[in-house]
């Protein structure tokens, strides 16, 4: 459990489960959220300077990204052994040093969540515990 509030008559505690948060989106549909967590999922070269982590989640199709927020621990490189609270990015124009996370939906309507390095930090792999709010159709 990462943590709880109470919602109505009860209690919201954050899950790996699909969990309605007692709140509405402004189109009146209901906000729901999920955390994902994994370990060490492997940073790859994704062209040029960039590298990249993708994680595919099961939320479906139909779902409208609301907000996503958590914590990533980057292992590897520059950034090694850090954690960060997301959504954040850092930018050394000097260095050229970034990163950044986002979550999205292809085109094909599958969410992932994407971990975005500059290739100078030399990263080799990122744990995260990411919550996405979201509505359903």
């Amino acid at each position: 459990m990462i943590g709880r509030t109470n919602v109505g008559n009860g209690t919201f505690e954050y899950s790996n489960s699909e969990q309605w948060t007692g709140n509405y989106w402004i189109d009146g549909k209901k906000i729901y959220c999920k955390v994902f967590t994994g370990n060490s999922v492997a940073i790859s070269e994704s062209g040029g300077t960039i590298k990249n982590a993708s994680v595919t989640t099961d939320l479906p199709a139909t779902t409208k990204l609301v907000n996503f927020y958590g914590n990533i621990v980057v292992n590897g490189g520059y950034f090694n052994g850090i954690s960060y609270a997301v959504p954040s990015a850092y930018y050394n124009k000097g260095s050229e040093y970034f990163y950044f996370m986002r979550a999205d939906k292809d085109t094909s309507n599958v969410v992932n969540l994407v971990f975005n390095f500059s290739g100078a930090t030399n990263p080799t792999s990122v744990d995260y515990e990411v919550c996405i709010e979201y509505t359903k159709d």
